[in-house]
């Protein structure tokens, strides 16, 4: 769907299969009050710059590979130490 204005997009019983939704001059508003709205489009695009961003803050607070068990172990000994 695309318009130049607003879009108001309702679903009142079961799911909604949305491909794209674009409005080039006002606000998208979507309600779907009995079901699931569902991405429907085939097409899966990459932001790379988001995904790098996203990479680089899980590493920093080591939520990526062996520095995450690790992680994991120390915050649950310093809950536990907490906890006597």
């Amino acid at each position: 769907m695309k318009n130049l204005g607003a879009n108001y997009i309702e679903e009142i019983d079961g799911d909604l299969y949305l491909n794209s939704v674009e409005s080039q001059g006002g606000n998208v508003s979507i309600d779907v009050e009995d079901g699931d709205m569902i991405d429907n489009n085939p097409t899966e695009t990459v932001d790379t710059r988001a995904e790098n961003e996203l990479l680089k803050l899980w590493d920093e607070m080591m939520l990526l590979g062996d520095d995450a068990k690790d992680s994991a172990e120390q915050t649950v000994a310093a809950y536990e130490r907490m906890k006597e």
